[in-house]
């Protein structure tokens, strides 16, 4: 597989990514929210996307084909958007180091979406997990703000992806929360 391939591939996968995160995880204010599994702070392993977390008490597990969500639970009849992280692998041809992986993530996020501004932020480790990571503001319906911040890691030929999202129109920044959920990441080979 050619790196060219590999770039274009990834860019198709981003794209899904950004698609799942609004239209099945954030926005979902009706309907029957029986497929959210409620894990009480254990930890959940996804033994086909090879990593393990722990969410908060008041966030639920929600697997949707090849992709998990952690989403926090709706706080009252009128919270009509779910926070979230998404989380996703993909495999790649010949092992890289995180920071070239971070760099074709951001990337590919400006070539498939050259409106949003992608900002890149310095790596960090949270827990055992050596993270790359950036942000971006999309705007929902054209007027809600919506903080995406975006992690990356590697493992071997495996990349991993966590996108996390909040609405910023509020007074909370769920940075902290995310990053308390993240550093409970395995990487699993």
């Amino acid at each position: 597989m050619s790196f060219r391939y590999y770039i274009c591939d990834m860019q198709k996968k981003l794209l899904a990514l950004i698609s799942i995160i609004f239209c099945l995880l954030g926005c979902q204010n009706e309907g029957d929210h029986s497929e959210i599994k409620k894990e009480n702070n254990k930890e959940y392993t996804s033994d086909s996307l090879h990593f393990g977390i722990t969410p908060l008490l008041n966030w639920s597990i929600k697997v949707k084909e090849n992709k998990v969500g952690i989403l926090e639970n709706y706080t009252d009849s009128k919270d009509s958007f779910q926070e979230n992280i998404v989380v996703w692998t993909e495999e790649m041809p010949i092992a890289i180091s995180d920071s070239l992986y971070n760099k074709a993530t951001i990337t590919e996020l400006k070539i498939k979406n050259p409106k949003i501004e992608v900002v890149a932020l310095p790596s960090k480790k949270l827990g055992k997990t050596n993270f790359g990571r950036f942000a971006f503001t999309v705007f929902l319906n054209d007027s809600i703000p919506c903080k995406v911040l975006g992690y990356t890691a590697v493992k071997g030929k495996r990349g991993y992806n966590f996108s996390c999202s909040y609405l910023a129109n509020g007074n909370t920044d769920y940075t902290p929360i995310f990053e308390n959920i993240l550093s409970t990441v395995k990487l699993i080979q």
